[in-house]
């Protein structure tokens, strides 16, 4: 549709830009933004592609001028949708190595946003890898890193996949972490997680012999609810 083509167009666009400025901290972020839009338009080939030259022009160097315009280290969010894609794709083998990568490259660089994005994106590919004792063990990690820095999404994506690893698992209490988790997210505004934490709010609710509340199916980022 119209909507992916201004995506596409959008990505490439800040690329070029980012080439033609000759600054290695943007051309890394050209690849990486590149990458998310190809990603959330389903190119995994692609993807996977941008995600890589992000990677391989990345120099240590670069690191805290990276963090400090852009939030993150983008070698590190690069190789976390890297996770994803191999999950996704069915090539679990390869999520497993990159993530024990992953993880070892978080620990030299102590970056606490950067650390508590990989945790809940590696407990998202265990998620969906079905392997739920693993997600809820980085779940926890990424709770616990978002507690302490404060970071409003983080923290609610975290306790999504928490309540997701635990549902799965036989939790009871695991549905009711899920719930506030999608509140909690949809308060900060943020939507990408939105569909697939719905999807596993259905999907607790239908093992249950229940319906899905009404007002769980509809909700919007910016909207800040009691008790749905």
């Amino acid at each position: 549709g119209l909507g992916d083509v201004y995506k596409r167009q959008l990505g490439e666009e800040f690329l070029r830009v980012a080439i033609e400025s000759n600054d290695p901290t943007d051309m890394i972020a050209g690849h990486y933004m590149t990458g998310v839009t190809l990603f959330y338009m389903g190119h995994f080939n692609r993807a996977d592609a941008a995600f890589k030259s992000a990677i391989n022009e990345y120099q240590s160097e670069l690191h805290d001028e990276m963090a400090l315009r852009y939030g993150f280290d983008l070698s590190i969010t690069s190789s976390a949708y890297l996770l994803w894609i191999c999950a996704l794709s069915g090539r679990f083998d390869e999520a497993q190595q990159r993530c024990e990568k992953l993880i070892h490259d978080i620990q030299q660089i102590n970056h606490n946003m950067s650390d508590g994005f990989s945790h809940n994106f590696i407990s998202g590919m265990y998620n969906f890898m079905g392997e739920h004792k693993q997600a809820e063990h980085h779940a926890r990690i990424a709770v616990a890193l978002s507690e302490g820095q404060h970071f409003a999404q983080f923290h609610a994506q975290a306790r999504i996949n928490l309540g997701r690893a635990m549902d799965r698992a036989g939790q009871t209490q695991g549905l009711n972490v899920l719930k506030q988790g999608i509140e909690d997210y949809v308060k900060t505004g943020a939507e990408l997680a939105r569909p697939y934490a719905q999807a596993w709010l259905a999907e607790a609710y239908i093992d249950r012999g229940q319906v899905i509340p009404v007002s769980y199916t509809h909700l919007r980022a910016h909207e800040t609810r009691g008790n749905l």
